[in-house]
């Protein structure tokens, strides 16, 4: 059965489409004003499933998985304009990570089953969609990878007759994808890397996070810290690195890896999402059911509680924070919602 995938694209409409105080059809829950509609602007469809959408320089680039029909995965690029097709790649395996354009090149994972095997990285580039290099790269593709300064971060391991064998982070050349340096970890990497100053710093499943140097592959410093998430998240900003533990959210020290403050978790813990915007850390923690959480505004130097904001369903989703609105779902029982709070104060 051949299954098909339609990006749609929307804009909003003209603002004369509705007169002042009127709005076009469309509601919020609890109680928020009526969404404005908005204004399809093109669509365009995969024969397959789609993965992950990434966008650069006026294009949609677009990983999709393998489909029913297809013996491989492909990747898609779509001027973001008018959703034209500019090319389409095939590329060896099922599952494809979410894509990443810098240098003349889209780089993408991909990985062929469950265990991890047969994955490879991809170099494309993104005037013809020719495949300009590919190596192996073992491991989920849902780990990632990131792109800095030449160089392709990706945490990987190698399995040995099914099964886990080394697990470290590579560093490879982005334009040869030969690689550079590999630091070996206990457990494998848990998302993509972060890149500062010289530095990459990423997790290791359950938790640990470590800080090594990107010229050499030497480890600057290791913070040793246990996550309720097995792929718990990691943001950089303003000469800290922000870690989420069993005992709250850690401000480490980028240089030495030393925690500055400690936000603490209530008996529950904090939730596996965390996001950074202009300074202020968004978290959130729960009351031990489906019923409830709060979301918490930490200021990102002091550690100190700039506001809280009780839901009366849990957070679900990643905190999207903008200089107008924090973004935010919470569900449990029935249809999820989607938030949208003020980002200095915490209202709605």
């Amino acid at each position: 059965m051949r299954r098909s995938t339609c990006l749609l694209v929307r804009g909003l409409p003209p603002r004369s489409s509705a007169p002042d105080g009127a709005s076009a059809s469309g509601s919020t829950a609890g109680g928020g004003s009526r969404a404005t509609e908005g204004r399809q602007l093109w669509t365009f469809s995969f024969e397959a499933r789609l993965a992950a959408l990434a966008f650069a320089d006026g294009r949609v680039y677009a990983a999709a998985n393998r489909s029913d029909s297809e013996v491989n995965a492909r990747l898609y690029a779509v001027t973001a304009a008018t959703g034209q097709s500019v090319w389409d790649t095939n590329l060896e395996g099922g599952a494809l990570s979410t894509p990443v354009a810098a240098d003349g090149s889209v780089y993408v994972r991909s990985s062929d089953s469950h265990l991890g095997y047969d994955g490879r990285l991809y170099a494309v580039d993104v005037e013809t969609g020719r495949i300009r290099w590919s190596v192996p790269a073992p491991g989920f593709s849902f780990h990632g990878l990131t792109v800095d300064h030449g160089t392709v971060y990706m945490g990987t391991f190698s399995m040995r007759d099914g099964r886990g064998g080394d697990r470290y982070l590579a560093a490879l050349d982005a334009a040869t994808g030969q690689e550079r340096w590999r630091f070996l970890v206990d457990k494998s990497v848990a998302r993509p890397p972060v890149v500062s100053d010289g530095t990459v710093y990423f997790r290791a499943v359950d938790g640990p996070v470590h800080a090594v140097d990107t010229a050499t592959g030497r480890q600057r410093w290791v913070f040793d810290t246990y996550s309720n998430s097995p792929v718990p998240p990691l943001a950089v900003a303003g000469g800290a690195v922000y870690a989420l533990s069993r005992d709250g959210l850690h401000f480490l020290d980028t240089a030495t890896g030393r925690p500055r403050t400690t936000f603490p978790a209530n008996s529950d813990g904090l939730s596996t999402s965390m996001s950074e915007h202009g300074g202020t850390v968004y978290t959130a923690t729960s009351d031990g059911s489906q019923y409830g959480s709060t979301l918490h505004a930490i200021d990102g130097r002091s550690g100190r509680q700039r506001w809280k904001l009780g839901t009366d369903r849990a957070v679900r989703s990643t905190m999207v924070p903008t200089d107008e609105a924090v973004y935010f779902s919470s569900g449990g029982e029935g249809p999820a919602v989607l938030h949208a709070v003020d980002p200095a104060s915490g209202r709605k």
